[in-house]
């Protein structure tokens, strides 16, 4: 999910080693991100991923329909949502989720935050970062 509020996305630090049996992600920022449980549709599995991974469980709406879709490396298809966020909506000071491997989430300004401080530090998702830049143009 892609949340743009005044020119800021939501980022969040993804401190997961092993996603799945043979699949490791390194640790690296990212944006809310999740699968499609047996059970759920993908806007519905949208809800829970973006409220599991920023601790924000109001002030928001997501797109009815996905604004973009792509191909994963394991050969699934990934749906973009966009959250829309209330101005008021504040992200909480600290997210730690055990289950989602979850350290914390912040505001970046993909502009200049992303060459600075905590993001130059550690890796960006590089098909996260192109989600960003792509829905730049839709949440204008």
């Amino acid at each position: 999910m892609i949340a743009w509020l005044e020119g800021k996305v939501i980022m969040v630090r993804n401190i997961k080693k092993n996603i799945a049996p043979g699949i490791e992600k390194p640790e690296g920022w990212g944006v809310p991100a999740g699968g499609v449980r047996a059970y759920e549709t993908p806007f519905r599995a949208a809800h829970r991923e973006f409220e599991e991974e920023t601790n924000i469980f109001g002030g928001y709406s997501i797109s009815d329909e996905p604004i973009a879709a792509f191909q994963k490396q394991n050969g699934h298809i990934g749906l973009v949502f966009m959250v829309n966020l209330d101005p008021y909506t504040e992200l909480p000071k600290q997210v730690r989720d055990p289950i989602e491997h979850i350290k914390e989430a912040v505001w970046a300004d993909p502009l200049n935050d992303f060459e600075h401080g905590m993001f130059r530090e550690m890796r960006i998702y590089k098909t996260h970062l192109e989600l960003i830049n792509m829905s730049a143009s839709v949440a204008s």
